[in-house]
């Protein structure tokens, strides 16, 4: 009735219309809870994200439509917590990614690079500690689609974010990777340590994994040429000591994985010297060095934990 009145009949504005449509949302939202009606929940929440894309003027919505998406994200996921409708969360995330992609391609430019690039690290933050919260806090397991929906959000936020920062703060993106690294592992023991579930600990591996893929980007776009193989080889060995003091196989794996790589730049991008190099100590010299400290310690702790070094 409201889309009607301000959109076929012009009995009232777009202010008018938008306001009521909150109204509308928040009531049904509190009778919802009220009366614990979770399909009277999920209406309402389609009805809140179909509100601004029915009432829209043609005119760039960045701050109201930024502030809507914040409260009315925030008050869904937190009667999701509270009431364990967790499909709420997944319309909540489908449709600001709906909205967003649609204000994007419409109004996104580079002078509004830094408020855009805040909120979605909000919005990141909000949707993904929410499941990790519920597992930790009330003790309740994680489903297949919590586990989907955090490698979707995780994926989606950092895929646009590096977008975002090569084409206008190309110097920030190293320490994305860094903070994004250290947010996944935090994460990740925090969901190990805490919790017992089998479906909690599934998304605590998937945590771990991604710290791991994170701070190797975040060595990549911090370092280069000897610099960058010295730290892939130093990443490796405490990759295979994390592997074998917790018994993590993949994190072994992905130590093999960083070591095969460290071993292939040393033999295809250091294998010449370059007339500036010294004869004794050069380039190449100190990558052979590092790996070699790095595989020597990790024949030393296998020994040490009695597994046979082959």
């Amino acid at each position: 009735s409201v889309y009607a009145a301000y959109q076929f009949y012009h009995f009232i504005g777009q202010s008018s219309a938008f306001l009521l449509e909150v109204g509308v949302t928040a009531a049904g939202t509190l009778l919802a809870i009220r009366n614990d009606i979770p399909a009277l929940a999920i209406l309402t929440c389609i009805g809140g994200f179909l509100t601004p894309a029915m009432i829209r003027t043609g005119v760039d919505p960045q701050k109201p439509l930024f502030s809507y998406l914040f409260l009315l994200d925030s008050s869904v996921l937190l009667i999701s917590y509270l009431r364990g409708w967790r499909i709420l969360e997944r319309l909540a995330w489908f449709g600001t990614a709906a909205l967003l992609i649609g204000w994007g391609n419409e109004f996104y430019t580079s002078e509004k690079f830094l408020s855009t690039f805040s909120f979605l690290t909000c919005l990141y933050g909000m949707f993904y500690v929410t499941p990790i919260l519920r597992a930790v806090a009330r003790n309740l397991p994680s489903s297949a689609w919590d586990l989907f929906g955090i490698v979707i959000l995780t994926l989606g936020y950092f895929s646009i974010a590096n977008w975002m920062l090569r084409s206008d703060h190309g110097s920030w993106i190293a320490p994305l990777g860094l903070c994004l690294a250290l947010l996944q592992g935090a994460a990740g023991w925090i969901l190990q340590a805490r919790t017992e579930d089998d479906g909690n600990r599934r998304m605590s591996a998937v945590a771990y994994g991604f710290s791991a893929f994170f701070f190797t980007f975040y060595l990549w776009e911090a370092f280069d040429g000897v610099q960058l193989t010295c730290a892939l080889a130093a990443w490796g060995a405490a990759l295979a000591w994390i592997a074998l003091r917790a018994g993590i196989l993949p994190a072994a794996g992905a130590a093999v994985a960083i070591h095969c790589w460290v071993l292939g730049r040393i033999v295809f991008l250091h294998a010449v010297l370059s007339v500036s190099d010294g004869i004794l100590w050069n380039g190449r010299s100190a990558v052979f060095l590092v790996e070699a400290v790095s595989l020597g310690f990790i024949a030393w702790w296998m020994r040490r934990k009695g597994r046979p070094v082959e």
